[in-house]
């Protein structure tokens, strides 16, 4: 197995900061979110609680401390088209419970509302031959099985993988969409080009800004498959001032008298292989003032995606 490289615009390394927050009675008072007796932030007024995704399964994912102490979840996705969100957060323990399954048509209207001025429906390039199908492959590089068939899959494919971060309105605060197509010449992938698309949330004085991002490609075996990633990391002070001027002291100690800037973390990543199958996959870490409050979210699928 041959293993190669290229990085572009710096490391991929997340930025996030730890800020432990005490959870605070006071949680019960935002919308959108609850806390229990054990610490967890519960995300009320989520697509989940709205009928908003058909065969819903509920898992718990452990997530792990990274140096500066703060929790840094990765997940995969090997369903197509898939739509997945949290929906607690237990900032002692690191585990976040995630709610996945498929985007009804209200799910997907709900989710369009959720980011302002930004399309939700899926592009296909004029170069696309066919949808990609599901990948079979565990993303265990060890594992991947060359396309030992007669058929070809000559011609470009594409797949997207897009994750936010969504206040307790449901509001995005930030999301980043890998939008990778990869070329197919005979039974090898040759090429791969990513398109990345990233927002920011633009309201009350926006103060949201992008503090590293970059895209690199590691290639999969011996023209087997070639691996996308992504990543932007962000600071946004925005949402804690927002909690403070609307919910005054008792928003402060909804923060848990945090003051620190929030720190955001997003990196989706694409593999598309030689037989047109494609998996997606992403992580993410959060921390500083008001973070608790804030939920993730992730949608994957064949073509693009804003």
């Amino acid at each position: 197995m041959t293993l190669s490289v290229v990085l572009v615009g710096g490391s991929p390394a997340s930025s996030a900061s730890s800020d432990a927050q005490t959870p605070s009675s006071t949680l019960t008072s935002i919308p959108g979110v609850s806390v229990d007796a054990a610490g967890t932030f519960h995300y009320t007024d989520t697509l989940s609680s709205k009928a908003g995704i058909s065969n819903p399964v509920t898992s718990v994912l452990q997530g792990v401390r990274n140096s500066s102490g703060a929790c840094v979840f990765s997940g995969s996705n090997f369903s197509g088209s898939q739509y997945e969100e949290e929906v607690a957060f237990n900032p002692s323990s690191c585990q976040e419970t995630l709610v996945s399954g498929q985007l009804t048509s209200n799910g997907s209207a709900a989710l369009a509302a959720m980011s302002p001025g930004i399309s939700t429906a899926n592009s296909l390039p004029t170069s696309q031959v066919g949808t990609p199908a599901l990948s079979q492959f565990n993303g265990d590089s060890a594992k991947l099985i060359p396309n030992a068939s007669s058929t070809t899959y000559n011609g470009s494919w594409s797949a997207f993988s897009k994750v936010a971060f969504i206040d307790p309105v449901n509001l995005t605060i930030v999301s980043l969409s890998n939008n990778f197509t990869w070329k197919i010449s005979g039974s090898s992938v040759v090429s791969g080009s990513t398109t990345p698309s990233a927002y920011m949330e633009h309201i009350g004085g926006d103060v949201t800004t992008s503090t590293g991002s970059g895209t690199y490609y590691v290639n999969l075996g011996a023209g087997n498959a070639i691996e996308s990633f992504t990543y932007n990391n962000w600071t946004n002070s925005d949402f804690e001032a927002w909690v403070v001027a609307v919910l005054g002291t008792a928003g402060y100690a909804a923060c848990g008298f945090n003051s620190n800037p929030a720190m955001f973390y997003l990196a989706p990543n694409v593999t598309g292989y030689n037989n047109a199958t494609y998996n997606t996959s992403w992580s993410d870490t959060v921390s500083g003032g008001c973070t608790n409050l804030v939920h993730f979210n992730s949608l994957s699928g064949p073509g693009s995606h804003s």
